[in-house]
């Protein structure tokens, strides 16, 4: 019964369009309203971070109208809480959606450790103990103050799902540019504490090995994302080495900013660099590559592999990744990288994120995602 009611649970979270959903007509309706009413609306985490009012209205009467269609009697408390949501003021269509709620869960692979355990005490739903839930305040439109920062797009999803499957690219110091609100930074901090907790602690491991730094231009957009790493929901206090700084990804072409750029790389000295939809317009292109040059073309730590950069683009428009793809591998930038090109590994991402229903949410319409897997042509090592 669980795998059929799933979706439903995901959708509500996450602000799935109605249309997109399907009724799981292979089960008894007495058994659907019990799941709608104890791990939906009677779920603690929903009601200290509930979705946007005006996707409950539509969640409600869409769950109403199913139920009365199987003449099965609505429970008074659901029935309660859609008056309610009807009374409150109706602003749809007359101003910009408010910022609101979004909870992302999936299927957790592994046994919980203790660590693990005692940090999901709290947690009530069914889901709880199999499934990770991560939950963001985002933007309900595709722009709010001049920026698109403040809502999570699509090959962040698919990213997520790449990374969910391929964890131990993460015991590293992570550095994540365009950061956003923080939906891949906490599913990366996650994994990090994961590994953390079913690895048995070693003499010849430092705590610094494993970091990770969150980065956006914007400032708005880190204080969002500092905000939603601090909501207690996430649980993200045990993690042993995660900060937020700004990265402007234009200094690296500036010769006189340029330095702040190779300072903030040598502070953060990371191994591995995470982006998604970071090629939104094709003018941005060669600053990111330089940026991420600077990143990867750095001396590595005795014993490690060469640093590397994980970006996932969506392709809305082909030539502004044909873009990318050609400055990264070409080294069009050549008084950046010195005339060292990158190593450029590409493959599909399955755009069809187990995450989220992503496909489905405004602005993402379901284009392909490609994976960028760059890293530098030199093999220099660091010494300890």
């Amino acid at each position: 019964m669980e795998d059929d009611l799933f979706p439903l649970l995901k959708a509500y979270g996450s602000l799935c369009p109605i249309r997109k959903l399907q009724w799981p007509i292979i089960l008894p309706p007495t058994e659907i309203q019990e799941f709608l009413v104890e791990d939906l609306l009677l779920n603690p985490h929903f009601g200290s971070y509930p979705p946007d009012t005006a996707h409950q209205r539509s969640f409600w009467k869409w769950a109403i109208d199913n139920l009365e269609s199987l003449r099965e009697e609505i429970d008074e408390r659901i029935l309660e809480y859609y008056l309610q949501l009807l009374g409150q003021t109706k602003t749809e269509g007359l101003v910009a959606p408010s910022p609101s709620f979004r909870t992302y869960i999936w299927k957790r692979t592994g046994d919980m450790s203790p660590a693990m355990r005692r940090r999901k005490a709290s947690q009530s739903s069914r889901y709880s103990q199999s499934h990770e839930w991560i939950t963001l305040l985002e933007s309900g439109t595709t722009i709010e103050n001049g920026t698109t920062g403040l809502r999570t797009w699509s090959a962040s999803f698919a990213l997520a799902d790449y990374l969910v499957k391929h964890p131990d690219l993460l015991k590293a110091r992570v550095l994540e540019i365009g950061s956003g609100v923080g939906f891949l930074g906490i599913i990366i901090a996650k994994l990090q504490m994961h590994a953390q907790d079913n690895c048995p602690k070693s003499p010849l491991t430092r705590q610094s090995d494993v970091s990770l730094t969150l980065s956006d231009v914007d400032h708005d957009v880190l204080r969002r994302c500092q905000d939603n790493l601090a909501l207690s929901c996430n649980s993200l206090n045990d993690h042993p080495n995660l900060s937020c700084r700004i990265l402007d990804w234009s200094d690296v072409l500036d010769a006189s900013l340029k330095s702040r750029t190779e300072q903030f790389m040598e502070d953060v000295d990371p191994d591995v660099i995470i982006g998604a939809d970071l090629v939104y317009d094709i003018d941005i292109v060669p600053a990111l590559v330089a940026t991420l040059a600077l990143a990867l073309d750095r001396p590595t730590h005795s014993g490690s592999a060469c640093r590397k950069a994980y970006i996932a683009l969506t392709v809305r428009n082909e030539g502004t990744v044909d873009t990318f793809r050609t400055t990264a591998g070409k080294s069009m930038v050549a008084n950046v990288l010195s005339g060292k090109a990158l190593n450029v590994e590409e493959e599909a991402l399955d755009e069809r994120s187990s995450l989220a229903m992503n496909e489905s949410l405004e602005g993402n319409h379901g284009f392909p995602v490609r994976l960028f897997v760059l890293s530098s042509k030199l093999g220099k090592q660091k010494a300890l």
